[in-house]
């Protein structure tokens, strides 16, 4: 008759990642059986302060367009009937320049 263990993981992690890397790991140990898995994911961030970082984006996002529009409308000496243009220019522009992922830097190694 084979030894067999039963392992019961009930730790907890701070990602999804290491909670499927644990689980799985374990599972392959000389012996196991199998493996109940009640890793718990520990919330680091509330839903509140989840709010409050979208707000304070959507904040900073609409400043940003405010002033893309104004340079706008300077650059054309504050013609009137061009404001909602100059909105939706500055808003195309702005969103484009958000999705833009960062350069990469390369860095000389000696």
């Amino acid at each position: 008759m084979h030894n067999c263990i039963r392992m019961l993981s009930q730790n907890s992690v701070d990602w999804e990642f290491q909670r499927r890397t644990t689980a799985s790991a374990v599972r392959y140990f000389i012996g196991v059986k199998g493996v109940s898995d009640q890793i718990v994911i520990k919330s680091k961030v509330s839903s509140q302060e989840t709010k409050m970082a979208i707000q304070a984006e959507n904040t900073a996002r609409s400043a940003m367009i405010a002033e893309a529009a104004y340079y706008r409308a300077e650059r054309r000496g504050f013609e009137s009937s061009h404001e909602i243009e100059d909105w939706l220019a500055a808003e195309s522009e702005i969103d484009g320049m958000l999705r833009k992922p960062a350069p990469l830097v390369k860095r000389n190694l000696i």
